[in-house]
Formats: structure tokens, C-alpha cells, sequence
């Protein structure tokens, strides 16, 4: 405090400090939305960091979205993978198996040769009948050893004669193999990156255990909310710069978009697996 002409002044110093204490509460509010953000974005740093060189494909589709439909006191988001279709090529005939899976949707009846493509999965690539609408299902690739291939393949082969009576039965004509598919230059299918993820984390499936995620997300959980403050800029100027005033306009800097209540908690399951849960770092 500084005297002047017979009363108190108080100095900027103070000022400045008084205004902070009194920006508390709504500063807090604003870190309790940045920090669930900050902590799915870091956790997808150290994830991208841990993944092996062989399995780049996986670091290239991880993002952070945001879960909506949340009520307005509460922010979650969610660290994901959204892979893409990709054609599939003929070097990996022997160490691919395809499941068909049908889409959800009330408004549009899923057509029965779906359907029984997705009973009788899980196919090779050179057994699969042909390549089924996109509107109404997905065809996801999963890596296997030859010897889990060749199983599929002579399983498909034994219940040729069955899924071709169903196919009939159902009024539909007979499928002829496409030549483009044939040719692996048609088929497309969306990689399994939860299985390829597991495997790596786990040494499933005769791979070597390269664990991610759990280091990851331990490495998070051993900082503790503390830890989050200290390490991220933004959060710890929120806190503790009475000039920082970007908190009042604060957005995440970099999402994958936005995913319903529903579609977050489809991916507890994987977290399950991996014995981890954190809440807001889905």
C-alpha cells in the first residue's frame, strides 16, 4: 500500500491481485472445461509417441473430440481413432480377414444379404462375395496370420453352399464375384485399429507387446490435477496471471469434431480393457 495526501492508495501490484481474486470463480469455471481438453490432448501425444514405427497408420487417425449433449456445467472429451476406408491390396491377401457389419439406422431397413454377410463373417478377401453398400454396412479389416487366414478361408469354403441358399431364399440373385475384386483393386475396407491397438498393447496374436496406452495414460495420472496446471500454459495463466484475459474467450485449438453422449461411451469398453479409467480422458 502506498500513502498519498493523508489516505491509502493501493498500488497496481494489489490492484492487479485484487481483481484476480475476484475473476476466482469464473476463472475456474473456464479451467474446468480446459482441462479435460488438455488432458485427452496429452494423453494423444504420448499415445502418438509410443506407437512403433510399423503401426503409423494408428498415430494418423487418433484425434480428440467433444462429447455434446452434456449439461452445460459439465465438458468431457473423448481420445479416439476415426479410420478411413482404404482399397485393400493383393500383398495382404494372405494376412487379412474382413467382418462385415451392419449400420445402425431406424430409418433405413438393413438388407438381408447384409445381414448374412455379417453371420457368416469373418471372410478373406478372395471369399467375400462382392462389396456391400456403404450406406448400409462396413467392411472392417483385420491383420491375422496366414494360418488364421487359411482357417477362414476353408471355413467360408465348408459353408459356401449354406450362405448362397440364404442368399437365394431371400429373393436375391446370384452374386457374381466382381473382377475388380478379384483383382483387390475394389474391395474396400476400414482398418481394425482397436483390434491393432490391442494387439500392440497386449502382444496379441503373436505380436510383441509395445505398450501406448497405458504408459500414456499413467504418465497423466501420476501428475495429478497439479501436474495438469504446471505443465499447461494456458491453464496455469488462467490461475495465476491477473493480465491473461484469452481464458474468457477460451475454445479448444484442435478437435476431431463432435460425438454424441452415445458414441463416447461405446469406447468405454476398450478403456475397460486396458484396466485405465479417467473420466474426462475417455
Amino acid at each position: 500500500m502506498a500513502r498519498s495526501g493523508g489516505f491509502i492508495k493501493p498500488d497496481r501490484q494489489n490492484a492487479s491481485v485484487m481483481a484476480l481474486i475476484g475473476e476466482l470463480p469464473s476463472r475456474a469455471r473456464a479451467v474446468r472445461k480446459m482441462i479435460p481438453y488438455a488432458a485427452s490432448r496429452l494423453v494423444l501425444t504420448q499415445v502418438r509417441q509410443r506407437v512403433p514405427r510399423d503401426a503409423r497408420d494408428l498415430k494418423k487417425v487418433l484425434t480428440v473430440s467433444r462429447v455434446a449433449g452434456l449439461p452445460d456445467d459439465q465438458t468431457a472429451y473423448v481420445l479416439h481413432a476415426v479410420p478411413r476406408g482404404k482399397a485393400t491390396r493383393r500383398s495382404e491377401d494372405e494376412t487379412t480377414v474382413l467382418y462385415v457389419s451392419a449400420k445402425a439406422n431406424l430409418l433405413r431397413r438393413v438388407p438381408d444379404s447384409v445381414r448374412i454377410l455379417e453371420e457368416h463373417s469373418p471372410w478373406t478377401i478372395d471369399t467375400l462375395p462382392y462389396q456391400p453398400d456403404g450406406r448400409t454396412s462396413v467392411v472392417i479389416s483385420r491383420r491375422a496370420s496366414p494360418r488364421v487366414v487359411a482357417k477362414v478361408r476353408e471355413a467360408r469354403a465348408k459353408d459356401r453352399a449354406t450362405w448362397r441358399r440364404k442368399m437365394t431364399e431371400a429373393g436375391l440373385r446370384e452374386v457374381r464375384k466382381d473382377k475388380r475384386v478379384q483383382r483387390n483393386r475394389a474391395l474396400k475396407a476400414i482398418p481394425d485399429v482397436a483390434y491393432d491397438s490391442l494387439r500392440l498393447e497386449f502382444g496379441m496374436g503373436g505380436s510383441r507387446s509395445k505398450p501406448h496406452w497405458r504408459p500414456a495414460i499413467l504418465q497423466l495420472a501420476s501428475g495429478g490435477l497439479a501436474g495438469m496446471i504446471r505443465s499447461n500454459r494456458e491453464i496455469s495463466r488462467t490461475m495465476t496471471d491477473p493480465s491473461y484475459q484469452g481464458w474468457r474467450s477460451w475454445k479448444p485449438s484442435d478437435t476431431g469434431g463432435v460425438v454424441s453422449i452415445m458414441q463416447a461411451m461405446s469406447y468405454v469398453p476398450f478403456q475397460h480393457v486396458l484396466g485405465i479409467n479417467l473420466g474426462g480422458a475417455l
